[in-house]
């Protein structure tokens, strides 16, 4: 529980979710637009804001890979998390590589949660 609202909130989903989520961050809170699953947010008036001093950003991938050695420092930092286990990878599903449409279909279809593999 988190009475007096959440420090971040990181939304994958966009247009359908993030503008509310607002409701549920605490003052001074963030929130983290990574996706567009359900369309782009819309623009953002500022003043919706101000209530609670919200920050808002939209990290993209180009930033991090940009710099070879950024981008190398925070891969080997992901998978120390991995190997430590603070972080865990959920494989949903493996399948051939010669079965690859198959694969792509049902992320299509979005019939499965976590990864997929393929495999050689």
């Amino acid at each position: 529980m988190a009475p007096q609202g959440v420090a971040a909130v990181f939304d994958g989903v966009g247009k359908d979710t993030f503008l509310k989520s607002f409701a549920c961050i605490r003052p001074f809170g963030k929130a983290v637009n990574y996706g567009n699953a359900s369309g782009h947010v819309p623009p953002i008036e500022l003043l919706h804001l101000a209530p609670k001093s919200l920050s808002v950003c939209r990290p993209g991938l180009s930033s991090y890979i940009r710099d070879l050695a950024t981008m190398r420092a925070a891969a080997a930092e992901l998978f120390e998390l991995v190997q430590k286990g603070a972080l865990t990878i959920e494989i949903s599903r493996t399948f051939p590589l010669r079965e690859a449409a198959a694969a792509h279909r049902e992320i299509e279809a979005r019939a499965n949660t976590g990864s997929m593999v393929l495999l050689p």
